[in-house]
């Protein structure tokens, strides 16, 4: 009976274990990749049940099969969801009506551009993916108001070993709200051209870059082990909050007062930019505040190179 319950112990703890890698790596938070290293060593499984069974631990030996069965069959599934890489493109028609815009990306895991493009069309995404399905592509108006959604349909699982690019390009017409909800990604914002009112970020594991333009805008960050890399205008004054117990920035031509970040001549500029980054475990990049669009970063004197 006690080597029972030491086999179902055990059962269960590898069971956990295997459960909160698979969370962790579909909501981005690890970055590890499961399926091609299943792929490559998954002779292991049943290496471990053979020596199970000479050691006259059957149970423990039928818990290894299982498993590399299991995980095998998951891998199978995905190989074979996952179609040829492809392109689409998906747009909504400029319309002179629109004075805001909300954008909303799920994106799951991948390469994400959003740049500012002519007014042909309000919003434009060209897709480069190897999902079955196309992205959820989902726009309604009220008024002078609307409201784009786009969202990955891909295959199961999430994590899946697939090619997943999106280049998104938005009229500068309207004025904009980004509500950004990704994973394992690399997401590139130029927004140097846009009327950015608004920006939430909920990420995982992410490199992200944000060029902002001249425009107050309010950014609100929740982000797991993430890079991220700011550059700003030099005609707005910046303020930041950073919450997190694992955080190192350097910050060069900020000053810190009672926990917060303000930018060299805060107060004097008539636009301001808030920022709040709630950041868990994040790593910001040294010197990630860049002032200007030629990429010119303060020295810590607070002289120009």
């Amino acid at each position: 009976m006690k080597k029972t319950n030491n086999y179902s112990l055990f059962t269960g703890i590898v069971l956990i274990i295997i459960g909160i890698i698979l969370v962790l790596k579909t909501t981005g938070v690890i970055t590890i990749p499961i399926w091609e290293q299943f792929g490559t060593f998954w002779p292991i499984g049943l290496i471990l049940a053979g020596v199970a069974f000479m050691l006259r631990a059957k149970a423990l030996g039928v818990v290894f099969i299982a498993l590399t069965l299991i995980l095998g069959g998951l891998f199978v599934v995905e190989q074979f969801e996952n179609g040829e890489t492809r392109e689409l493109v998906q747009e909504i028609a400029y319309d002179s009506e629109v004075e805001y815009l909300e954008l909303v990306l799920d994106f799951g895991a991948g390469d994400v551009s959003i740049v500012s493009g002519n007014n042909d069309y309000l919003v434009k995404n060209m897709v480069n993916t190897s999902d079955v399905e196309d992205p959820s592509f989902e726009y309604t108006k009220d008024g002078n108001i609307a409201k784009l959604s786009i969202s990955r349909e891909g295959s199961f699982p999430q994590f899946a070993r697939i090619k997943n690019e999106w280049d998104i390009t938005v009229s500068s017409a309207p004025v904009i709200s980004l509500d950004l909800d990704y994973g394992a990604t690399s997401m590139e914002v130029d927004l140097k051209e846009l009327k950015t009112e608004k920006i939430d970020i909920d990420s995982g594991a992410t490199s992200t870059k944000i060029i902002f333009g001249s425009y107050a805008t309010t950014v609100n960050i929740d982000a797991g082990a993430s890079d991220l890399n700011f550059e700003f205008p030099s005609d707005v004054g910046v303020m930041i909050d950073l919450d997190g117990g694992a955080v190192s920035a350097d910050l060069d031509g900020f000053k810190k007062t009672d926990g917060t970040y303000y930018s060299d001549g805060y107060d004097d500029k008539e636009l301001k930019i808030y920022i709040d980054i709630d950041a868990g475990e994040q790593a910001l990049k040294e010197n990630f505040m860049r002032w200007n669009y030629e990429n010119k970063i303060r020295k810590k004197n607070g002289s120009l190179l």
